[in-house]
């Protein structure tokens, strides 16, 4: 086993810049695509970026569709989603349509934009696809794709089959003896039973949390995280629950991913609004609606919803709506500022 691929980032990220400012359009393509997948997990949003410039300056190039899937996952983590799915989309035609071995990355890409969207049908079937384009000896990808559908099926309340396909996930990787994709399907486990077992699903989150932070991979510590926070916040005690979302916030700013920033602050509300912060929680609400490019959807929806409406009954009309106007000319990342000073004030 040769050396981590951190011991040359920056003699690659010099062999990068010296690709694109003297238009090595070949070598740029090979380090963009050769990267996108470690980029993604590893949370290097500028690596990401360099399929952003090869999709808009190489004209033609056999890796150009991981590279098209590296930028949109640049421009989803951004928010931008609607360039997100035209770039995904544009990596499935290059690869030769969606049954093609070699769209594989960018469907699954699509199958992200289309998560965050709430089109939970096209992502399902996006991820379906890649599932079914998976090698035979390829169990850790195998395992991922079925994680993602899991995910999916979960956010759509369809908990049974949601359960099923993260058992599914769980074995294939446990198979792989892959940590990545461990840590993915226990995350995916972590989400499908959340509801129905707690314990269980704890337990699972607690599982993906440590295998991803031992291999480095900051995308599923962080959402491993996220999900813990938000199932504490729901099952748990709601005061221990506060504190832990400093450490979920602070990871997605570092990252600079503000698509599950929104995710970790939308559960944040309700917790907001569980231990009686509802000035805050009305707020923080606000600036997600105006401020977020992506919806909210399924169970999180209906969650915000009930909590928003207890908070309008005991604060009042007038409270409330003054509340929210507080909250709706701020930034996402003004209101992570606030939200981090209310945690670090203990509520």
């Amino acid at each position: 086993m040769g050396p981590p691929v951190e011991l040359w980032l920056d003699d690659l990220r010099a062999a990068w810049g010296w690709a694109r400012d003297v238009g090595q359009l070949d070598l740029a393509a090979r380090l963009a695509a050769a990267l996108a997948r470690y980029a993604y997990w590893r949370l290097h949003g500028d690596i990401l970026a360099w399929g952003s410039w090869v999709a808009a300056n190489v004209p033609a190039h056999p890796r150009l569709p991981v590279a098209y899937a590296a930028a949109a996952a640049a421009a989803w983590a951004d928010g931008r989603l609607t360039e997100a799915r035209d770039l995904a989309r544009r990596g499935v035609e290059l690869g030769d349509g969606p049954t093609s071995p070699a769209a594989a990355a960018p469907l699954e890409a699509l199958g992200d934009v289309a998560m965050l969207a709430g089109d939970l049908a096209a992502a399902l079937e996006a991820y379906r696809g890649v599932a079914a384009l998976a090698a035979p000896d390829d169990l850790a990808g195998l395992a991922v794709a079925i994680a993602n559908q899991a995910l999916t099926l979960a956010y759509a309340g369809d908990d049974q089959a949601a359960q099923a396909a993260a058992e599914e996930a769980v074995a294939a990787a446990l198979a792989a003896a892959n940590p990545t994709a461990i840590a993915m399907a226990r995350f995916a486990e972590g989400e499908a039973f959340a509801d129905a077992d707690p314990a269980r699903a704890s337990a699972a989150l607690e599982e993906a949390l440590r295998r991803a932070r031992v291999v480095g991979n900051r995308f599923v510590a962080g959402t491993a995280l996220t999900a813990t926070v938000a199932l504490r916040g729901r099952h748990g005690p709601p005061e221990e629950a506060l504190p832990l979302f400093r450490d979920a916030i602070d990871h997605w700013l570092a990252s600079r991913n503000s698509a599950l920033l929104v995710t970790t602050l939308r559960n944040l509300v309700v917790l907001l609004a569980r231990t009686g912060r509802d000035e805050a929680a009305a707020a923080l609400a606000a600036t997600l609606e105006g401020a977020a490019t992506s919806r909210s959807y399924g169970a999180e929806a209906a969650r915000t919803t009930t909590a928003l409406a207890a908070v309008r009954r005991r604060l009042g009309g007038a409270a409330y709506d003054g509340a929210w106007a507080a909250g709706a000319g701020r930034t996402l990342e003004e209101a992570a500022d606030d939200a981090l000073r209310l945690l670090d004030a203990g509520g």
